[in-house]
């Protein structure tokens, strides 16, 4: 890894493992890590910020996120916040996170009530791999925005 990259990683709150010296990469080399962990790193370096959410990864896994998102332009939503746990299967981005609301959200046709899994074409049948996990926060929040 680049200087510049451990860089990033550390500015954007992500905990990059340390490898021992000596002891070799698990995956050989970079090229050899799996595409969903060198795609969320690359994500990771856009450092845009958001009016409405915050992301955050787990201490444990690059693959698992939390969104925080608060200050929704909508009437409905004026003072909430909420919490989404995003998953990102190994073959992100070809397969779509799955996003639950940890947090409840009333009368929403788009949350189921039992599980807080977010239910939209999005995360089915029409995602597409050009989607990030920030993109897909902006989409949620446009999504209960226009609710």
């Amino acid at each position: 890894m680049t200087d510049t990259l451990v860089e990033l990683l550390r500015n954007s709150s992500i905990v990059v493992p340390q490898i021992p010296h000596g002891v070799p990469n698990p995956w050989g080399s970079n090229r050899n890590m799996p595409y969903a962990i060198r795609r969320i790193q690359n994500e990771i370096r856009d450092k845009e910020n958001f009016t409405y959410f915050h992301l955050e990864h787990h201490a444990d896994s690059i693959l698992r996120w939390k969104a925080y998102i608060y200050k929704l332009p909508s009437e409905r939503h004026a003072g909430k916040k909420y919490i989404l746990e995003i998953v990102c299967p190994e073959r992100y981005p070809l397969v779509a996170p799955e996003v639950r609301f940890l947090s409840d959200v009333e009368n929403s046709r788009y949350v189921d009530r039992t599980t807080g899994e977010f239910c939209n074409n999005i995360l089915r049948g029409e995602w597409v791999p050009s989607m990030t996990l920030k993109s897909t926060v902006v989409y949620i929040c446009s999504v209960l925005s226009d609710e």
